[in-house]
């Protein structure tokens, strides 16, 4: 009887434990791939949604680019198929900027990227990483842009 009581106490906590367990949400049709910026010295996760749709001819597919794709990429997507289903936009790629970080470092980062000058009044308090904005600009035209271009044909580059 005890060792009944002890093999179905175990069995429990295996069973317990695998419901705790969760799979990783993802969403169809996406890839992320890091890319290494040498203007900005730092690392990016672009996250991108290529539709699979092959009457569309690759290089006319519309992009919409995405930043704060931490936070922003997942709906970004959603609210493109939401509006898709009534076909009252065409068929678009998705390629957002991340960091792939945490929210901390997504903050700091983001100021580096975001903004084009040092904030010497320190309105939002102090941020020694500001004022990266024109290297985050070079980021996107030279290597981003050319990014894509080479991984997904010449997908929509006319922006």
């Amino acid at each position: 009887m005890k060792n009944l009581i002890l093999t179905f106490g175990l069995l429990s906590l295996f069973i317990v434990k695998g419901q705790g367990q969760s799979e990783k949400v993802s969403l169809n049709q996406t890839d992320a791939f890091w890319i290494d910026s040498k203007f900005v010295k730092d690392k990016y996760l672009i996250k991108c949604h290529i539709p699979d749709d092959i009457t569309i001819p690759l290089d006319s597919l519309p992009i919409i680019f995405v930043l704060d794709a931490d936070m922003t990429f997942g709906m970004t997507y959603d609210i493109v198929r939401l509006i898709r289903l009534s076909e009252e936009i065409p068929e678009v790629a998705i390629i957002g900027i991340s960091y792939g970080l945490s929210q901390d470092d997504w903050w700091e980062k983001r100021h580096r990227d975001y903004s084009m000058s040092k904030d010497k009044a320190e309105v939002w308090g102090k941020i020694p990483q500001a004022g990266g904005g024109e290297k985050f600009v070079q980021f996107i035209e030279n290597e981003l842009f050319p990014f894509v271009s080479a991984k997904f044909g010449e997908v929509g580059l006319n922006v």
